[in-house]
Formats: C-alpha cells, structure tokens, sequence
C-alpha cells in the first residue's frame, strides 16, 4: 500500500497537518515504513484521462482499429524515448539499433498530458475526425 500527502516546506521544516499524518500513518500500525520525500507532481486530470481514451475510441471507430491500439500507436509516436547510459549517451542493442522505451501515460505531468493531447488533435484533423473539446 501506498499513500501521499501533499506539503509545502518553510525554513527547511515541513508544513503538515498532524491529523493527516495520523491517518495515514495508522494504515501502517506496527510496520516499518520509508519515508520518501520528492518534488510534488501534478498528475493528469481525470478529465483530461476520459478526454484521452474517448478520443481513441472515436479515432479507432473512424479507422477499424482497436482503442489499444490507437493509443498504443499514439504513445509510440509520441511517448517513446531513447534509453541513456550514466554518461547521458543513447544505449544500443546488440543490432547496434538505439534502445528505447515508451513513456506510459500515467507518468505524464498535466502539461506533459495536455501536449499529448494536442499531437491527437492533430492526428485527428489530419484524419479528417472531429474530435470533442472538454467544452463539448
């Protein structure tokens, strides 16, 4: 299991409300934890996820494909990215091909979400499919 909070810190000190801390602490009664502390990340919007995956299902039903894989595809054009080594220098395969990885999408930042909504966008004119906005 697990569980976040979202701080702020003051003076190299943290500003939490105790009673959450509390709470979720209690899930963990009589358990060793760890503690980990990193930059908050605003996560995509549940809107901005139906938003996506409806999407696919209108491109998929205007092109005979599945809703996976038009995201799948999608994701591969727009999500993949080359693996580095420790020095920051593209990996390769035992081909000599550039080893790469698809970012998934519930990693994606809400600006991150929102430029990969906007390449589907315009996939999607190019397609000649309308496409609703969040207004719709």
């Amino acid at each position: 299991m697990e569980l976040s909070v979202k701080t702020e810190t003051r003076n190299n000190k943290f500003i939490l409300n105790p009673n959450k801390v509390r709470e979720i602490l209690s899930h963990f009664e009589g358990q060793e934890i760890e503690l980990r502390v990193r930059k908050w990340k605003n996560d995509r919007t549940s809107r901005q996820n139906r938003a996506f995956h409806g999407w696919c299902k209108i491109i998929a039903d205007e092109t005979g494909d599945t809703p996976e894989d038009v995201k799948g595809e999608l994701k591969k054009k727009y999500l993949e990215k080359l693996i580095r080594d420790e020095n920051g220098e593209p990996k390769l395969d035992e081909n000599g091909e550039f080893r790469t990885k698809i970012i998934d999408t519930s990693a994606l930042s809400v600006e991150e979400f929102s430029e990969l909504q906007a390449r589907v966008m315009d996939v999607a004119e190019f397609l000649n499919i309308k496409l609703p906005t969040y207004e719709d």
